[in-house]
């Protein structure tokens, strides 16, 4: 059986004042059914225009450049939009990073969990009964009255946790959840955490099996650490490393992986001390053919100046690394 999701050499660009410029370069990766992929990076590296792209949400001046998507071996980027509508909210769902935008403030909670199970053409009959099901299974204790509400009576780690129900009603195949716990204190942030991960083990309450899978979008690798089964690093729109957390987080083989971990209080991310390391300057735009992290890397010399191909460690074809010389402790000396 294929991956639930293929995405192979997606690139995305975009033209202002008669200029090209390239946003996302060959991305490919796949999601498993039931796994928790991560794509992390920093801000404005790719992520949320790579999660559109999948549900083909793309802004007006943002355009596929080239190649494709498939959601359970069919194609989906190139499906007439009428088609598409029929797969966002019942294939694909999406939890956005604020709810309270999200979600509308003049309609009752209840309302908006049943709303894209009414639009999927679920039975009336079902409705009413699967959205107080699904907000109990996101751990609301009195979901009669969570349906009932108002999303400015709830708090935000509630009208979250309401989002999760809504997204989640129409049993949809795949999960892109976009940055879902930036906005929420630490508490918050696990709880939701947990929610996530209980719903994506245990399953929904029609299905036990586990089979809904997650893209999950962050910057924050203390928080990926926790829930991810794999994850996808982007840098400037380039995917650069690519491993389970304990390979990824622990023994970065990436410089950019590196720096980010660096980055986080090691008490914060629970993994021992990476080696020192200084980093260098960023430019705007690299060549093309370059290194894409090529400025900013502490160990860049002439044999880096050609960009290498996404490739495995030596003996652990699962963590590979877009890096001619990728750091010690990963397989490669």
């Amino acid at each position: 059986m294929p991956p639930l999701l293929e995405v192979r050499r997606l690139s995305l660009e975009t033209v202002a004042h008669g200029q090209k410029r390239r946003l996302l370069r060959d991305v490919s990766f796949e999601i498993e059914t039931g796994e928790i992929v991560a794509l992390v990076g920093e801000s404005g590296s790719g992520k949320t225009l790579t999660a559109l792209a999948i549900a083909r949400l793309l802004p007006n001046n943002v355009r596929q450049h080239a190649g494709e998507i498939r959601l359970g071996g069919e194609r989906i980027d190139a499906l007439a939009e009428e088609a598409m509508c029929r797969i966002r909210g019942k294939r694909i769902g999406m939890i956005f990073q604020e709810p309270m935008t999200s979600l509308n403030p003049v309609l009752t909670v209840g309302f908006q969990v049943e709303e894209g199970m009414r639009i999927h053409g679920f039975p009336a009959s079902e409705v009413r009964r699967r959205a107080k099901e699904y907000l109990a299974a996101v751990r609301f204790r009195d979901p009669e009255r969570i349906f009932r509400s108002y999303p400015h009576e709830l708090s935000g780690g509630e009208r979250q946790r309401a989002m999760i129900a809504a997204v989640l009603a129409p049993s949809p195949e795949l999960v892109i959840a976009d940055e879902p716990t930036t906005a929420l204190d630490v508490t918050i942030q696990k709880e939701i955490l947990e929610v996530l991960r209980e719903l994506q083990s245990r399953g929904t309450p029609e299905d036990s099996s586990g089979k809904t899978s997650f893209l999950f979008i962050s910057h924050d690798l203390a928080v990926v650490s926790e829930i991810a089964d794999r994850i996808l690093v982007l840098y400037r729109g380039s995917l650069v490393e690519v491993g389970p957390p304990e390979k990824v987080l622990s023994a970065p083989a990436h410089p950019y992986t590196k720096a980010l971990l660096d980055a986080i209080p090691r008490e914060r991310l629970r993994l021992p001390e990476p080696p020192p390391g200084d980093e260098g300057e960023g430019e705007e735009n690299e060549p093309e053919g370059k290194c894409i992290y090529f400025s900013r890397c502490p160990l860049a010399d002439a044999v880096c100046r050609k960009e290498p191909g996404l490739s495995g460690l030596e003996g652990r074809q699962e963590h590979r690394v877009k890096c001619v010389k990728p750091l010690l402790g990963t397989g490669k000396e």
